[in-house]
């Protein structure tokens, strides 16, 4: 939740709930987000319309989003390195 927060910004939450695949009235949902609630990582606002709510990173929740958000990065990094080396290898072999 915090990598999707920092990644695209102050949402609804039902938006994202559906980033995280689930539903926002979901028990696991809601006690995630009461989770980053309670340590001050997120705080939560009233939208525009009705009762709808929208979530938002605190100064807290920014950087461990940062640290997520770039340690998802390496490892996207590490593992296209990986495939591009076995990759190489196997043409070496066939050699």
């Amino acid at each position: 939740m915090l990598r999707n927060l920092f990644r695209k910004g102050t949402t609804g939450l039902g938006k994202l709930a559906a980033q995280v695949r689930l539903l926002a009235e979901a028990s696991p949902f809601k006690a995630s987000l009461a989770r980053l609630i309670e340590w001050k990582m997120v705080e939560t606002s009233p939208a525009y319309h009705g009762g709808a709510l929208r979530a938002e990173l605190t100064e807290t929740g920014k950087f461990w989003g940062m640290e997520l958000a770039c340690e998802a990065q390496l490892e996207e990094q590490y593992a296209a390195a990986k495939e591009f080396d076995d990759k190489v290898r196997a043409d070496r072999a066939k050699r």
